[in-house]
């Protein structure tokens, strides 16, 4: 019954919505899912939502994650969000608290798919970085100018400067620091 109620008010809402019985069901389709929301009661046929919240942890997912409860406490609470929940919402909750929940969790979701997405194409720029590069751009991070640079690799400074704005094109980066940036995000750069 609540899950017709929830359905009709996001469908309502203009919101896409798709209805599951079972968190092994959401599971087996999210495949399909890129990006979104996943209202999830604590108690459901099979995998609670507390541990189809750690499995979607598990798995980097980029749904974001609301748990319901009707018998929500500090303690339940405190575990669904160290989990990574959203919200927890403890029923019985009102269209317009839902509808607002479910757009913020919708908004975080669609930012971290962008934020995946430029990653992914981050990490294929990154990929185009020769080693000598990679090294250079090590030395960006570490706070050596090109003159400095040049002295450590026993090179001219020229070569640096053409390197440098090699690693800014191939990185599509407007300045140095969101070229490092890129670097530590992807794992190529340590702090």
């Amino acid at each position: 019954m609540i899950l017709d109620a929830l359905h009709a008010t996001l469908s309502q809402a203009g919101i896409k919505a798709v209805k599951f019985t079972s968190a092994e069901q959401f599971l087996a389709n999210t495949s399909r899912w890129h990006s979104g929301c996943v209202l999830a009661d604590i108690r459901l046929p099979g995998m609670s939502g507390l541990e189809l919240q750690a499995e979607l942890a598990r798995n980097n997912s980029l749904i974001s994650v609301i748990v319901m409860s009707g018998h929500a406490d500090i303690p339940l609470a405190v575990q669904a969000m160290k989990a990574g929940a959203l919200d927890v919402l403890e029923k019985p909750f009102n269209q317009r608290q839902i509808l607002g929940v479910v757009r913020l969790a919708l908004s975080v979701s669609s930012k971290k798919a962008a934020r995946a997405r430029q990653d992914g194409a981050a990490s294929q720029r990154l990929e185009t970085l020769t080693d000598h590069q990679k090294e250079i751009l090590k030395l960006i991070a570490a706070g050596l100018a090109n003159k400095e640079i040049a002295y450590r690799l026993g090179v001219a400074e020229s070569t640096v400067k053409f390197h440098v704005a090699s690693i800014m094109t191939k990185l599509d980066a407007g300045s140095r620091t969101e070229a490092v940036a890129i670097g530590i995000r992807q794992g190529i750069v340590a702090l």
